[in-house]
């Protein structure tokens, strides 16, 4: 699930662009988990990419987490942050779209969004704000390794700036990402650091969600993906599981008797509005229902006790800065409910921070695992609670968790 979101606003200007997203290179012809190989800093020799980068890889330093850049990143968020405009958010199937574009099959970035006077790569005052706008990055704490990418907008009155981190937790093998008709491929790779049970998802072109029969030794597995639901798009997932829970390491498309999109049409960014916890709430029950009905599947009740239970988990992840099902507080989904009283013979949870629901209930649908929750013919009630990150008041951030019984 690439959920994740932290923009910080350091000065303000009107910069009216383009919101459809032309890639300035070519697409990859397959994915992996590796990065791009670039020189350590700055690989299109910019110098105030390469601020940034230290940066990073200085507040990495410190956390015990080893930034490395990614020039396919660079790639990606360098055709992002030309298609937005000020004090916009990224919407999620745009950054979707460019991180499948150049192969990148990593969890959805954390990102920080900044605009700098021109000149900033020259004055060093700069350089110490972007070292202080670093040291709020939440880094993967016990990951082998994060990767980064950097992306510049030199085209209006001040510097647009987007860094995005994500973490590496798994090496794929080169998947491709268009396949014949009726075509097959195998999805094979190894977790790494901590992550173990890994187990695979994939959602067909018509929207139907499931397992992905896979092999698995140790942290290794291999599967086979086959083109045998029809011509289209095959969303493919791996979950591994830690401490945490499980959480998703790779979710990436494969193109089957089709070409992958050229070129993004719909707007690269949106205005961030106010949140209101409690209107949120019932804005993403209207959207989980109405994704049901549109698979021919029967409305949810809202459950309160249930929505009692998911916001306090929604504000625990607030609080201790974490995106998971397990908490070290208070366990995971089943013990939280029955300490809140309530039985059950099924529950699923899905857990996400974004920028709004809208972006939320989008990126959980375009999770295999988490669209296989919301789409679960079985579930009758459920509990939604949505806690809300305002820290920074220009790009607010939303924590949501779904229980489904």
């Amino acid at each position: 699930m690439r959920l994740a979101f932290l923009a910080i606003l350091l000065t303000q200007a009107a910069a009216p662009s383009a919101r459809h997203i032309v890639p300035h290179q070519s697409g990859a012809e397959s994915y992996e988990s590796r990065p791009a190989a670039a020189p350590e800093f700055a690989p299109f020799g910019d110098p105030l990419r390469t601020m940034v980068q230290k940066a990073v890889v200085a507040t990495g330093r410190k956390q015990g987490v080893r930034v490395v850049p990614d020039a396919r990143l660079d790639a990606a968020m360098t055709d992002l942050v030309r298609a937005m405009r000020e004090r916009e958010n990224p919407h999620s199937e745009a950054v979707e779209f460019v991180l499948e574009h150049y192969g990148i099959v990593e969890p959805y970035p954390r990102f920080v969004i900044v605009r700098v006077a021109r000149g900033s790569d020259q004055r060093a005052s700069d350089n110490a704000a972007f070292e202080a706008l670093v040291h709020k990055l939440e880094l993967p704490e016990g990951r082998p390794l994060a990767t980064m990418g950097v992306g510049i907008d030199r085209a209006t009155s001040t510097w647009l700036v987007t860094l995005a981190i994500q973490d590496k937790s798994l090496d794929l093998e080169p998947v491709p990402r268009k396949l014949p008709h009726e075509g097959r491929a195998r999805v094979a790779g190894k977790l790494l650091g901590a992550f173990t049970t890994p187990h695979l998802f994939v959602t067909d072109p018509h929207g139907g969600a499931r397992t992905l029969p896979a092999e698995a030794n140790g942290a290794l597995f291999s599967a086979d993906l086959r083109c045998d639901r029809g011509d289209g798009r095959y969303q493919v997932e791996v979950f591994g599981t830690d401490a945490a829970g499980p959480r998703v390491l790779a979710n990436f498309s494969v193109y089957c008797g089709a070409t992958p999109p050229a070129t993004f049409s719909g707007a690269a960014g949106f205005s961030a509005a106010s949140i209101d916890t409690k209107q949120s709430e019932g804005r993403l029950l209207e959207l989980v229902n109405r994704d049901r009905r549109a698979a021919g599947l029967p409305a949810l009740e809202a459950d309160p006790a249930l929505a009692t239970v998911a916001r306090g988990h929604s504000a625990d992840m607030l609080e201790n800065h974490f995106v998971g099902h397990v908490s070290p507080t208070t366990g995971g989904p089943g013990d939280r409910v029955k300490r809140a009283g309530l039985t059950f013979t099924r529950l699923l949870e899905n857990v996400g921070r974004n920028s709004s629901v809208e972006e939320l209930e989008i990126a959980l649908m375009a999770s295999p695992g988490h669209r296989s929750a919301i789409l679960d013919p079985r579930a009758q009630r459920v509990g939604i609670g949505i806690v809300v990150d305002d820290s920074s008041p220009d790009f607010p951030v939303v924590l949501g968790t779904q229980l489904f019984r």
